[in-house]
């Protein structure tokens, strides 16, 4: 399996034996099977399923002018949100 740069994978999800290249975003329980490629710019909806075998090349996520996605702010902006919850105690 390679995962690429700037790639958010939300809870839930299953990969295995795939390609996600960089600038991907895998909503919550998206499913990726075995020699599946998942070309940049990407998103698996919530839920969604990329079956065996695929290539997925699908624009869905906000390009900047020069071509490029929104994904390394994104990742960038995300991990900063967790973070701020770095020192969080469980709450019993």
């Amino acid at each position: 399996m390679r995962i690429g740069n700037h790639v958010l994978i939300e809870p839930r999800s299953y990969l295995t034996g795939c390609t996600i290249a960089d600038d991907v975003f895998l909503a919550t329980g998206a499913t990726v099977f075995n020699h599946t490629v998942i070309d940049a710019p990407a998103e698996v909806p919530i839920n969604g399923t990329v079956h065996l075998k695929t290539r997925l090349t699908v624009f869905g996520l906000d390009c900047s002018a020069a071509g490029g996605t929104s994904m390394p702010d994104l990742t960038r902006r995300y991990a900063a949100v967790l973070a701020a919850h770095r020192n969080d105690k469980p709450v019993p």
